[in-house]
């Protein structure tokens, strides 16, 4: 409720945030003010006589001094009825958290496409301009390229290379299979030392049977008996043979005495008696060794000598069949290391054509598709509008330089992201997801609502800001690449901020004030402003709430404050 003799102002209105519209000029309120104030001073005259200052506190003719603008002006009733002086209390007003700060409208980056020449060559066609829209895959401009051309012969090249390689490893493979002649002939040579080994066995466990039963001493024995007989029957014969030599000597001796037998047939006698001499020697050193054999053989049968030698043999012969299958295995494992070896040569070569084959294949997709002449459509990689051309028909491009040179640009316009640097002292109070109005100088009767999509994670060391980024909505793109913007975000923390009526603000030199009334007194207070809400004011430091302020009748009491 309004006190007596005050009148308060109506609710101030606010301009609903988000949508497209004027905010009330605050020229255009002052000068209200001063439309509703002019009359008063009509009234000043006559309520001049009924003013009684502060400080005058005696009614002698000395002058007063001189008053301060700030010195409290005391109106008595009949006074302000007169000049119809009217107050209203200053009162809190919730307000809706927010920060400014300004930002650059960009197109989205992870929406935009810059197109670079992938090779040198020389454009052929262009068949987009500034502004068109295109869509993924579109043809953009044709380059004719030597170096696409070359990727062309590179690939049919590591293709036939890979069909070498594979016939190259199926044929290694067949022989891996299948085996090589050395491979057959290390094989028969290890069957056969198998064959060998084994009968060597054989033979060993024969020896070894026999030895048990001592079938190896007995024969050399009788051997040397047999030996030994029949050497004593060939000395018998000799001696029989010398016998009858002697008789037939000394006949022929005593018929040539007598002159009957000639003395050629005595010197025939006496060759065959030296002949029978000679063989009865022989036989009987024959006796003598066939009687030493015969006690060797004896004493051997006794110590089964035959029988040991005879197992050791065997053995010997058993393990030098073993070493040769032994010898064999190695020939069969080289033989099929050399197949293996070319084998696994082969399966590198293929998997290495293969990789190389794929590269190639790979390196076309990237290029483009070049034909076998090389030429090559620049196609677009993402939907978008084409927001920068910098190439045309019969131009050289080339991607060697240091910095990369762009033929197309392609962004999506239909939305833009504005990016604002948020102090360290509002940091705590901006989140992803907030909303964010946006206001541009390009379009001053336009507002646009988004909302924070990203915050930096680190200050810049220079501005100590941080990047808050908001995404917008720009289906008609208005909004342009490059554009400044006010950027508010709207943090959702309700606020108390002191409020009072527009017409109470007043204005001197660089300094805004109020006039605040204390009983019958009127105080000129200087006040920090704040935001303007609709016919409203907020007041940043100056006043307290429920103080009440001159909304009708300020022009007077500042008349009367700055008069002697």
């Amino acid at each position: 409720m309004s006190e007596p003799n005050t009148i308060e102002p109506p609710p101030p209105s606010e301009t609903p945030q988000g949508v497209e519209g004027h905010t009330p000029n605050r020229s255009a309120k002052l000068s209200r003010q001063i439309g509703i104030t002019l009359p008063i001073l009509l009234a000043i005259g006559l309520g001049g006589a009924l003013v009684v200052r502060s400080g005058r506190t005696d009614t002698g003719t000395h002058p007063a001094p001189t008053a301060s603008p700030n010195a409290p002006v005391a109106v008595s009733d009949a006074g302000r009825s007169a000049v119809q002086i009217k107050t209203v209390p200053a009162r809190l007003s919730a307000l809706l958290g927010q920060v400014e700060t300004t930002g650059l409208v960009s197109y989205p980056a992870d929406q935009t496409a810059k197109i670079s020449p992938r090779l040198q060559g020389r454009i052929r066609e262009v068949f987009v301009n500034v502004g068109d829209r295109v869509s993924v895959g579109q043809t953009l401009a044709v380059l004719d390229s030597v170096d696409a051309a070359a990727a062309q012969t590179t690939a049919i090249q590591a293709q036939n290379k890979l069909q070498l390689a594979r016939r190259t490893l199926d044929r290694q493979h067949q022989l891996y299979q299948l085996g090589t002649p050395e491979v057959t002939a290390a094989r028969a040579a290890l069957d056969q030392a198998k064959a060998n080994s084994q009968f060597k066995k054989d033979a060993l466990d024969k020896i070894q049977e026999q030895a048990k039963i001592g079938g190896f001493s007995q024969l050399p024995l009788a051997s040397a008996r047999t030996a030994t007989i029949q050497a004593q029957a060939m000395l018998d014969s000799a001696n029989q043979d010398l016998d009858l030599a002697q008789r037939a000597r000394d006949r022929s001796s005593k018929l040539n005495v007598i002159g009957i037998n000639a003395k050629q047939d005595l010197e025939a006698a006496e060759n065959t008696l030296a002949k029978a001499r000679v063989m009865v020697q022989a036989d009987q050193n024959q006796l003598a060794l066939a009687l030493e054999t015969l006690s060797r053989e004896q004493k051997a049968y006794k110590s089964n000598l035959y029988a040991d030698q005879s197992v050791r043999s065997a053995q010997n012969d058993y393990q030098q069949a073993l070493l040769q299958q032994q010898a064999a295995v190695r020939g069969l494992n080289l033989a099929r290391a050399a197949i293996s070896t070319n084998y696994q040569q082969a399966q590198s070569d293929f998997v290495a054509a293969q990789t190389d084959a794929q590269n190639s294949r790979n390196a076309l997709v990237i290029l483009g598709q070049p034909t076998a002449s090389g030429l090559l459509r620049i196609t677009a990689p993402v939907a978008g509008e084409i927001v920068e051309r910098d190439v045309n028909p019969g131009q050289t491009v080339d991607q060697s330089q240091m910095t990369p040179w762009q033929m197309f640009t392609i962004s999506n316009t239909k939305q833009v992201w504005v990016e604002g640097d948020i102090y360290e002292q509002d940091l705590a109070s901006v989140a992803v997801g907030q909303p964010v109005e946006i206001h541009v100088d390009a379009l001053p009767n336009h507002s646009w609502r988004g909302i924070v999509e990203h915050i930096a994670s680190a200050l810049d060391p220079k501005t100590h800001a941080i990047k808050v980024r908001a995404v917008l909505a720009n289906p008609d793109g208005r909004l342009k690449d490059g554009m400044f913007a006010e950027m508010t975000v709207l943090t959702g923390h309700t606020q108390g901020a002191l409020e009072v009526p527009l017409v109470a603000i007043q204005h001197d030199a660089d300094s805004d004030y109020v006039y605040v009334a204390s009983g019958n007194d009127y105080v000129r207070r200087n006040v920090i402003l704040g935001k303007q809400k609709g016919d409203a004011c907020l007041i940043q430091s100056g006043l307290h709430p429920g103080e009440r302020v001159v909304t009708q009748g300020a022009l007077f009491l500042g008349s009367q404050s700055s008069s002697g």
